[in-house]
């Protein structure tokens, strides 16, 4: 890929290359892709690149969430409180979403993301939304009714007509391979 980007070469810049690494899924090579896209998005950092942050309006702008009907979740999940997205929250978000992460962990991340009422449960409107914005709209009332009935005849192990993490994350393994592609992006 080149060298690395200035940001990089420094002693603690190589530290903190090492260090991203460590704590993400991503290989050297994708953090720089990362970095590199960040930067786009962003521009050049005003002071340290560590304290870079974008908003909501220029997450958007990435090109691997422009088409995602769950881009205002995804923002939501991997942003500060504040609205904000620093550059490490984008790594965590991108490492996530990279194909070396665990099945497991995307889980945990799919459904909060999917938890459209963050109540740690998934209910039937939860399913219904999901749908709808996969669909676009595209699917009657009655067709969705159909599909959510099958889901939770599937998915709700203990009848409660609600779907909860450990439910979830027991279909995201039974079904990992197709889940694993759907919940991953090229770096």
């Amino acid at each position: 890929m080149g060298s690395a980007p200035s940001e990089f070469q420094t002693e603690e810049g190589k530290e903190k290359l090492k260090e991203y690494q460590e704590l993400t899924y991503l290989t050297k090579e994708e953090i720089l892709k990362c970095f590199k896209a960040f930067k786009t998005v962003a521009g050049e950092p005003k002071e340290n690149f560590e304290n870079w942050i974008i908003d909501e309006e220029e997450f958007k702008n990435f090109d691997q969430f422009k088409n995602n009907p769950f881009i205002d979740r995804i923002f939501e999940i991997f942003s500060n409180n504040d609205g904000k997205m620093s550059f490490e929250h984008y790594l965590d978000m991108m490492s996530v979403f990279s194909d070396s992460c665990p099945t497991d962990l995307k889980a945990k991340y799919a459904f909060k993301i999917y938890d459209f009422k963050n109540c740690d449960y998934f209910d039937r409107d939860d399913i219904n939304t999901f749908i709808e914005r996969i669909t676009e709209g595209k699917f009657s009332q009655d067709e969705r009714s159909m599909i959510i009935d099958k889901i939770f005849e599937e998915a709700d192990i203990d009848g409660n007509n609600q779907i909860k993490f450990e439910e979830f994350n027991h279909i995201a393994n039974k079904y990992s391979q197709d889940f694993h592609k759907t919940f991953s992006i090229k770096i």
